[in-house]
């Protein structure tokens, strides 16, 4: 009822970490920000949060707010709609509730009641968890996974080590897309991935996937019957 907006993670290495990035920033459509959360000041549309480098964030229906900070404490902050704290769990580890580069975050409504997924990139699976963060069931197999995206009832699920694997709600492989299974020239090959690092689903079904090499490589793929 207050209108659409948009959530941004903002993370930085090297020699600025600590003195840029390392936030998230809500914003209206037109890029203006609304609010911003980690590496600021405190202020009425401002609230410092002790995190590194925040890698993804997610909305639910209820207007929760979900962030991983993924490059790196390994934890799971959950916000409500005023970014009020509510709850934070994780660190590094291989346990259910522990992450080795938590790179992505997703509240997904493909079942019937909400369910937060979190891609473990390093542990190469997906943790599930209910909206309060309570820990569900693991979905393993997966070659590092980066992040998600919801399509007429479908999960799509980048990646890194060159596949795009496509989920239906009971968490069952519909397809593994442009699968290189190591191939040294996947990056030079149209019908391979090489490291598809994030991806959208247009509403016409057209896939976007933007790859983590060399030229940054994004490129658009058209759905057939």
């Amino acid at each position: 009822p207050d209108g659409e907006f948009l959530y941004w993670t903002e993370n930085v290495a090297g020699k600025d970490a600590g003195k840029i990035g390392a936030r998230v920033y809500k914003t209206d459509l037109h890029g203006k920000v609304l609010y911003t959360l980690g590496n600021v000041k405190e202020g009425s549309t401002a609230q410092p949060v002790d995190w590194t480098n925040p890698t993804d964030v997610a909305v639910a229906p209820t207007g929760d707010v979900y962030v991983v900070d993924g490059y790196g404490s390994q934890k799971v902050y959950r916000f409500d709609k005023t970014f009020k704290p509510l709850k934070t769990i994780g660190g590094r580890g291989k346990g259910h509730g522990q992450f080795s580069t938590c790179d992505g975050v997703w509240v997904s409504t493909l079942r019937s009641e909400p369910e937060v997924y979190v891609a473990d990139r390093a542990n190469g699976r997906l943790e599930v968890f209910d909206l309060e963060l309570t820990y569900k069931r693991t979905v393993e197999g997966f070659r590092a996974p980066c992040c998600f995206y919801q399509h007429a009832g479908r999960l799509y699920v980048p990646e890194l080590n060159g596949r795009v694997t496509v989920l239906d709600a009971a968490d069952k492989v519909v397809a593994h897309l442009g699968d290189a299974a190591g191939a040294k020239d996947a990056g030079s090959r149209p019908e391979l991935f090489d490291k598809p690092h994030a991806l959208t689903v247009s509403s016409a079904g057209d896939l976007y996937v933007v790859e983590w090499v060399a030229n940054g490589r994004p490129r658009k793929f058209k759905p057939v019957a």
